[in-house]
């Protein structure tokens, strides 16, 4: 077979993502494409422009890369970045679009302030129709610019370019592959290979069935000697007081590093914070002590809610629901959650409040636990929550980091809803947040019935 060479145009503001480019530049050389793009021709004009085009017709995808700056603007008043997208568009050439993630944690040099509508519209269009991969380093930026290659030549192959001397060994094999005689037999070598495929997972489902027999034969024994031991526990306790399984919590109280004196231990096998307790209806609002797992907010990639997101179904589901016996799952009370809006970017929807029996804090219960001003790191944004009942003195004193010095999910939006909030590994709360295809850390918050 023959070795063929996509051309990749790069294109990007230019001044603010030199560094990005050139990263992006030297992974596509590393997969053997063809970059092409703005170090070719880094002024612009209209003359430019055309031969722009040109390189464009020629170019098997186009990669665009959106950060802070909307950048030069043509005679049509748009950028040459987005009069190049359109170009690609309407020429049909594969676009895969990458936006930065954090465009509020760049520095002042690298946002355009005056343009800031214009940028917003482009940004909406990039998303538009098509899956956008979201970066915050150019390391993270070239890493996943090769993925989505990779994805694409899969997908959406091209006719690249190959050497020409091998334009021969191409007819030679076209004409073996058409024949009539050999499309009889890969026709009858598919079927085979399908059948070996069916056998395979005849065979997959028989061992799951016989591990399954195994488990459940394990599990009577298993269930048989834990309720012996649950029955020998309440004979010893039964002089104390429900309230008494909750016997390693005391009074709220902070010491002076910040760390809680209340804590639970063990149960679900972790350990556990208490952040509030409700006489009133006999139950504690816990969460766990330190990140327990790392997990995307939605697998799935897209727009999405707390509601619809897939962290959402695996806390309430059968497979983390295993961490706890069945008596530990049973004191968990299922809470109803209100999921707000984003209070500081109007795309960021919280969507459908949700019934949860474990759930991850929202913006607004992170800054009532954890500490107002110095956790949002802007006064005049953490006042917004003051009738939360956030009380300035003592909360302050919290510790928002998990002893990881992990980012963790929230589950409230970020700045729209292909993002969610976040403590960062500062312990600051990060509003605009991340893309919800990144790992980040989980520690789930449950309220225990006492």
């Amino acid at each position: 077979m023959t070795d063929k060479r996509y051309q990749v145009f790069i294109s990007s503001t230019y001044d603010d993502l030199k560094e990005e480019r050139l990263e992006v530049l030297n992974s596509l050389l590393e997969i053997n494409c063809i970059p092409v793009g703005m170090e070719l021709f880094p002024s612009s004009s209209t003359e430019q422009f055309d031969y722009i085009k040109r390189l464009i017709d020629d170019s098997d995808y186009y990669v665009v890369i959106i950060a802070g700056r909307y950048g030069t603007l043509a005679e049509n008043k748009r950028s040459y970045t987005e009069n190049e997208f359109d170009y690609a568009l309407e020429k049909k050439v594969p676009i895969l679009a990458f936006i930065h993630s954090q465009p509020g944690s760049l520095e002042a040099w690298r946002v355009d302030a005056e343009h800031k509508k214009e940028l917003d519209d482009f940004r909406t269009k990039a998303k538009t129709g098509r899956l956008v991969k979201y970066w915050t380093t150019s390391t993270d930026l070239a890493k996943k610019v090769v993925t989505a290659l990779h994805n694409a030549f899969d997908k959406k192959d091209r006719i690249g370019w190959i050497r020409a001397d091998q334009l021969n060994t191409l007819r030679d094999e076209y004409e073996i592959l058409t024949s009539s005689k050999n499309r009889a037999y890969f026709a009858e070598k598919l079927a085979l290979e399908k059948q070996i495929v069916e056998q395979k997972a005849n065979i997959a489902e028989l061992r799951i069935q016989l591990r399954n027999a195994k488990a459940i034969s394990h599990a009577k024994g298993q269930a048989h000697a834990k309720e012996m031991a649950r029955l020998m526990k309440d004979l010893a306790g039964a002089q104390k007081s429900p309230a008494s399984s909750l016997a390693p919590y005391k009074k709220s109280k902070f010491v002076s590093k910040g760390e809680w004196t209340n804590l639970y231990q063990g149960f679900g096998g972790l350990d556990w914070l208490v952040l509030n307790v409700d006489k009133q209806n006999k139950r504690a609002l816990l969460i766990a002590k330190d990140i327990v797992e790392t997990r995307a907010y939605n697998t799935g990639g897209g727009e999405t809610t707390w509601a619809k997101c897939s962290l959402r179904k695996y806390l309430n589901g059968e497979e983390f629901r295993k961490r706890f016996s069945t008596e530990e799952w049973e004191r968990i009370s299922e809470t109803e959650n209100a999921n707000l809006d984003n209070p500081w970017y109007a795309e960021g929807k919280g969507g459908d409040g949700t019934k949860d029996k474990v759930f991850l804090l929202s913006i607004a219960e992170a800054v009532k636990y954890f500490g107002g001003s110095k956790v949002l790191r802007n006064k005049s944004l953490a006042s917004m929550y003051n009738d939360s009942g956030i009380d300035e003195g003592n909360n302050e004193k919290r510790a928002v980091k998990s002893r990881d010095n992990g980012i963790w999910w929230l589950r409230s939006p970020g700045n729209t809803e292909r993002t969610a909030a976040n403590v960062d590994n500062d312990g600051g709360i990060s509003l605009g947040g991340l893309g919800i295809l990144t790992d980040g850390g989980v520690r789930p918050a449950l309220w225990l019935n006492l």
